[in-house]
């Protein structure tokens, strides 16, 4: 840590602006590693909830087959499982997109 500190004062000495410059940049960089953690465990957890969402509605519909095809009423557990499927599907995207990048 000393180490760093004697070196960034020499570049700061030295040339101040590019030194200033390459502080806001790590900075940034950090500061945009640490949002996309927080945004992948978000992620991780909507997957997680819309996972066991779209199991629950398969079960009911399975459960109820005879009378969703007696009374044709196919249009409440497709919206149901439609939104889901879009949640879940989106959250994995975004994990996978943020995940490759955090691994650079």
């Amino acid at each position: 840590m000393i180490i760093a500190l004697i070196i960034g004062l020499a570049l700061f000495l030295n040339r101040p602006q590019v030194t200033l410059l390459a502080l806001v940049f790590w900075n940034i960089l950090f500061n945009n590693c640490s949002v996309s953690q927080n945004r992948l465990k978000i992620s991780s957890e909507i997957i997680a909830r819309k996972a066991d969402h779209l199991i629950k509605i398969l079960l009911r519909k399975f459960g109820s087959v005879k009378d969703i095809i007696l009374n044709q009423n196919y249009d409440p557990y497709l919206k149901d499982f439609g939104e889901s499927d879009w949640d879940l599907r989106k959250s994995q995207a975004t994990r996978t997109i943020l995940g490759q990048s955090l691994d650079l």
